[in-house]
């Protein structure tokens, strides 16, 4: 979010709060970065969170949805301007489709048996990052996947693997019967992506944007020093504790903080870099 704020101070900025691994405390982030907690029916939402813009459609509105694991390198607000499909998505075409569908998206042979007319519409997408029209899915094509209600749980179990398998059916779906427009467009990276070690900080410093947006998918070991662009994540943190009375002392207490919380973690990356370091040097 300090990342977005870096780039547009004025963009309406929404956090869908799930509590369901535990409460956690968003007020510094409302007051500093001026966002807003999305009013949901359920506090527990788990991995159907990014659902529920959807399932409140009502009115017609365009957002786009990310996992908190991203930053942006760009206003990416005015570069998503340009295009006006329903969808914009940053699709992949990967050679073995059946094998990474069974790896990320659909469980077999449960997905099979229960749609059998499914057609693949030539690409997948990682729903980390997705512009879309809240108005082309609604409730009514949601409940025959979900059982809405504190931590959602599937109508089917063992076919989909959660939100990114089902929101890349129906898409599928309404391109099949052209019911959605969508279009695939290369906006993002992924975390370790060799181009995420070339970014120079000056260029980000300078609002010299890069197309893109950074997503760190998977499992964190709350330490984001050891991640890969760790840089750039460090240059937005420090832009997010610049807000504060204390700047650098309370940046300086909270990493601190976070580095006793998780500190098994660290040890372990430590030694994990130092064994690596030493490595380099007998090769």
């Amino acid at each position: 979010m300090a990342s977005i704020r870096y780039w547009n101070k004025n963009i309406p900025v929404f956090i869908i709060k799930d509590v369901s691994k535990g409460n956690f405390n968003t007020k510094e982030l409302e007051r500093f970065l001026d966002v807003k907690i999305a009013d949901t029916p359920f506090n527990k939402l788990g991995y159907y969170s990014k659902l529920f813009p959807f399932y409140n459609s009502a009115q017609n509105k365009r957002v786009l949805i990310l996992d908190a694991d991203t930053v942006w390198l760009c206003d990416m607000a005015t570069l998503m301007e340009q295009y006006e499909e329903d969808f914009i998505i940053d699709g992949y075409s990967p050679e073995n489709v059946k094998e990474e569908m069974s790896k990320w998206y659909f469980t077999e042979p449960g997905f099979t048996q229960h749609y059998p007319y499914y057609q693949y519409p030539g690409f997948l997408f990682n729903v980390g990052q997705m512009l879309c029209n809240t108005n082309v899915i609604t409730a009514k094509d949601l409940d025959p996947f979900v059982l809405w209600k504190e931590n959602p749980e599937p109508v089917i179990k063992n076919v989909f693997f959660y939100e990114q398998g089902i929101l890349n059916y129906i898409i599928a779906q309404k391109i099949l019967h052209n019911q959605v427009s969508c279009r695939q467009v290369n906006f993002h990276l992924w975390g370790w992506d060799k181009r995420v070690d070339e970014i120079n900080i000056v260029d980000i410093q300078n609002k010299k944007g890069l197309p893109f947006l950074i997503h760190w998918y998977g499992n964190k070991k709350g330490l984001t020093s050891f991640l890969p662009g760790a840089k750039i994540l460090s240059f937005y943190e420090s832009y997010y504790f610049s807000m504060s009375k204390g700047k650098t002392l309370y940046q300086y207490a909270c990493n601190l903080k976070r580095t006793i919380i998780n500190f098994p973690a660290f040890v372990y990356e430590s030694g994990k870099a130092f064994y690596y370091l030493f490595k380099r040097k007998e090769n």
